[in-house]
């Protein structure tokens, strides 16, 4: 740390410090239940299940919807797709996934 001195009056001195703060802060992320969950058949599981769009199925596997996608289709997540084209994503497959590296690395 560098010490600057600086004169104010005749024979005197002061020294300048520089002092470094450091501030911790802490986050909440809040996650609600969302309205859009629908309970439909799983062909998969053989039951009826909650299903989920694919936003709230990225934030459930911290997934990306491209992983989701490829999960899907290598059979390894269950969904289904409504008659208006959108795919819902079975909430137990999800649930059993352990975590996104162990999906990445395979």
């Amino acid at each position: 740390m560098a010490i600057k001195q600086k004169t104010f009056r005749e024979g005197s001195t002061m020294n300048k410090r520089r002092a470094r703060i450091t501030i911790q802060t802490e986050r909440l992320l809040v996650i609600s239940r969302s309205s859009n969950r629908v309970e439909a058949w799983c062909d998969c599981c053989r039951a009826k299940r909650s299903m989920v769009a694919i936003d709230e199925a990225v934030v459930i596997t911290g997934l990306t919807q491209r992983a989701l996608f490829r999960l899907a289709d290598a059979a390894e997540i269950h969904f289904t797709e409504t008659e208006v084209g959108r795919t819902l994503f079975c909430i137990g497959s999800l649930n059993q996934l352990r975590t996104p590296n162990d999906i990445n690395n395979r």
